[in-house]
């Protein structure tokens, strides 16, 4: 249940219903933290963390960040390592924080590329050669 609202969520995200996504990413977390999934609650606090990027409530995105980077590291060099890390370096570019992104990006840039995750990885890249244009 708790992956449906995860899903449902990214979606919604997708579609700029924040309030909608933001309910289904806090259902989806109590799903996971119910049943001890730590990387399901690393996806949902990265999420969670987006969401609040979106509505430039950078507080906030950056304590849900912290802690998906802090689970997700439990769990290695992990795809979902590398998307929390886009999402700060998202976060960083957001707030004028260029420079600070860069760290997160690199890191992000090579957990795709040996991941093999190619559109991860183009998505990572064009983030990092816009900061470089600037």
């Amino acid at each position: 249940l708790p992956d449906i609202y995860l899903n449902r969520s990214e979606a919604l995200i997708g579609k700029g219903d924040l309030v909608a996504a933001r309910l289904d990413c806090s259902r989806a977390l109590r799903g996971y933290r119910q049943v001890a999934d730590g990387l399901g609650m690393a996806d949902a606090l990265r999420f969670y963390g987006r969401i609040c990027r979106v509505e430039e409530s950078w507080e906030e995105a950056r304590k849900c960040l912290e802690k998906s980077l802090d689970l997700n590291r439990q769990y290695g060099q992990t795809v979902g390592l590398g998307e929390a890390l886009y999402e700060m370096g998202a976060l960083e570019c957001d707030i004028g924080q260029t420079a600070a992104a860069l760290e997160p990006l690199r890191e992000a840039e090579r957990i795709f590329y040996d991941a093999g995750a190619m559109p991860d990885l183009q998505r990572v890249r064009e983030k990092l050669a816009v900061i470089a244009a600037a």
